[in-house]
């Protein structure tokens, strides 16, 4: 067995440069918007399913639905408050070589059951932000969390749950028209693994502590061995933007973030057995005109993986650890965005393309491979007064990365603005 690696590349929201400009810059958006109070509340769909899995350890399909609702609202021409919830409840069908979740984060460093098959997902998730603004000065603090629970209803069944929080605070000066802005965040992660067996038949499937490339620790591994697994992390990022007052001009911004997770195993008096590294930075730049932008983005991922010596006595002491696992990924972007306003309708169109390198190794093994991906967001909104508006909003990406490996993301949105 041979891990699968894949980037999920992902488009920016449709709306992310009307509204909130180029992410989130908190603080800065009291430059743009000094009386913009809204409410946003919108229902989202998204599908997709193929016959054979081209991404095992994401299944042959996706079937979610979303509820999303955010608010901004002036304090005063200085103060702002902001906050939004979420929640998505769905089903990623046959998930192959995975038990645990956020993959793209663990990986290679996983739990793995022998058979595999359907599993539900609830997430719940909140974020809320202050800015203030003082003369020539801005700044904010915000908060975001992160509750994800799977889980399987037949044997073997994985019963993962997740929580991830993250605190951060920006600051930043204007200088004539551009402001110059700094962010930083901290970061706490954690998830609980364990797979359980209710029909005593299935003490045949087997529970796997992966350690990449169809490896595993041969001595946590087997039949209901060492179905309890947690990972523990924190991280950090810092993030630096340079973007015009007026909303209008050229735009500059890069960021490094790096988080540092353990695997622990509680039925083996809690012995870290391997620890993760993922280091990732990014850069940017690009220009906004009144409807319509370019940006260009370069995102690089490094990530090293350590193995724990553990003796062989009951006490099972972590002796040393060994680096085993590297993996970089280099990813390249440009995403254009174009807004066309009628009497009663707006129409915006976003296209994007991108291309990834990935290559990873253990010192035994190793593997690489390119991805290419096309998407196309479309927006319509439909002004019913001067504050309600509706708007629906379709998105079909396609991935690409080998000669025959591919597979197409869609979602469907609608919502309410006021």
């Amino acid at each position: 067995m041979r891990f699968v690696l894949v980037i999920l590349l992902f488009l920016v929201p449709l709306r992310s440069f009307t509204q909130e400009k180029l992410s989130n810059a908190p603080g800065q958006t009291l430059l743009y918007y000094k009386n913009c109070n809204f409410t946003r509340v919108e229902i989202r769909g998204q599908f997709r399913e193929q016959d054979k899995a081209s991404v095992p350890v994401e299944g042959t399909g996706l079937r979610q639905g979303e509820f999303n609702a955010w608010a901004r609202h002036s304090l005063d021409s200085l103060k702002r408050v902001e906050g939004g919830v979420s929640y998505h409840r769905g089903v990623k069908l046959g998930v192959k070589m995975n038990s645990s979740s956020d993959w793209l984060l663990l990986q290679p460093y996983v739990v793995i059951d022998s058979v595999g098959g359907d599993l539900q997902r609830e997430q719940y998730s909140f974020w809320a932000r202050y800015s203030a603004r003082t003369g020539r000065f801005f700044w904010s603090v915000h908060a975001s969390f992160r509750a994800l629970h799977e889980y399987r209803e037949v044997d073997p069944r994985p019963r993962n749950i997740t929580s991830d929080l993250v605190l951060g605070a920006s600051a930043g000066v204007v200088a004539g028209e551009y402001a110059l802005s700094l962010e930083a965040a901290y970061r706490k992660y954690h998830q609980s693994c364990s797979v359980q067996f209710m029909d005593p038949s299935g003490s045949n499937a087997t529970v796997v502590q992966s350690l990449g490339f169809g490896r595993y620790f041969t001595r946590f591994s087997g039949a209901k061995k060492s179905t309890d697994t947690r990972f523990q992390g924190s991280g950090y990022s810092i993030q630096g933007r340079l973007e015009p007052t007026s909303g209008q001009g050229w735009l500059a911004g890069a960021g490094y973030n790096a988080i540092y997770l353990v695997r622990h195993l509680p039925d083996f008096n809690e012995v870290p057995v391997s620890t993760v590294l993922r280091e990732e930075a990014t850069l940017f730049g690009g220009k906004k005109w009144a409807h319509s932008y370019v940006v260009a983005g370069l995102n690089g991922v490094f990530k090293r993986g350590y193995e724990n010596v553990i003796d062989q006595s009951s006490a099972f002491l972590s002796l040393g650890a060994l680096q085993m696992y590297r993996q970089y990924s280099v990813r390249a972007s440009v995403v254009g965005y174009n807004e066309w306003a009628f009497k009663k309708v707006n129409l915006g169109l976003q296209p994007m393309l991108a291309a990834c390198y990935t290559a990873a190794g253990d010192g035994i093994s190793a593997m690489d491979f390119m991805a290419w991906q096309a998407g196309l967001n479309l927006e319509i909104s439909y002004r019913l007064s001067r504050k309600l508006s509706i708007y629906a909003a379709p998105r079909a990406q396609f991935t690409l990365f080998g000669k025959n490996n591919w597979f197409i993301d869609t979602m469907a949105t609608i919502g309410i603005e006021f």
